[in-house]
């Protein structure tokens, strides 16, 4: 595998080498590497509500009841940016979305394509796992948003060994 340059880079010489540093650096411990977002960052999905409206330069600007303050903080502090899903349909058009904290630089995302929305409108913003809710504060007296866990989980129950349980106390 070539790096930038085009130099072919050895990486399984390179992680024998890490590997063997480790082992004399730090004998006898057990080294765990944090895995961040690969792992959970699409375990959560957020519906955000737009609770005020405004126009400016001839652009919608909505406010959200979730900014940087809150799960939205994975933006100003691990640079993530954010996918928004609207449950209305139409033609879209370039708006701005805020945070409720009235604070300056509560920006959520600029320049969003999404239909024409209105107080109360929903709207969807998947993969937002790992590291948001833990940098969420309740800066300015808004609360953290809720969580709500759902778990899809097959259940293979045989009904067969209690249907003959049953046909054996009648």
């Amino acid at each position: 595998m070539p790096d930038i340059n085009g130099l072919p880079i050895d990486v399984a010489r390179m992680a024998d080498q890490i590997n063997r540093q480790l082992d004399r650096l730090f004998p006898d411990t057990e080294l765990w590497a944090e895995p961040g977002r690969f792992l959970c960052g699409t375990a959560v999905n957020l519906v955000t509500s737009v609770i005020g409206t405004k126009e400016r330069n001839g652009q919608p600007w909505y406010v959200l009841d979730e900014g940087l303050y809150g799960v939205f903080s994975a933006h100003m502090y691990d640079h993530w940016h954010f996918a928004f899903h609207s449950y209305k349909s139409g033609e879209r058009e370039k708006c701005t979305l805020l945070g409720p904290s009235c604070d300056s630089i509560d920006f959520v995302a600029r320049d969003v394509m999404l239909p024409r929305l209105e107080m109360g409108d929903a709207l969807l913003v998947p993969d937002c796992g790992s590291y948001s809710v833990a940098s969420a504060t309740s800066f300015n007296g808004f609360d953290i948003a809720s969580t709500y866990i759902w778990e899809d989980e097959e259940i293979s129950h045989s009904f067969e060994e209690e249907e003959v349980q049953i046909a054996a106390n009648a």
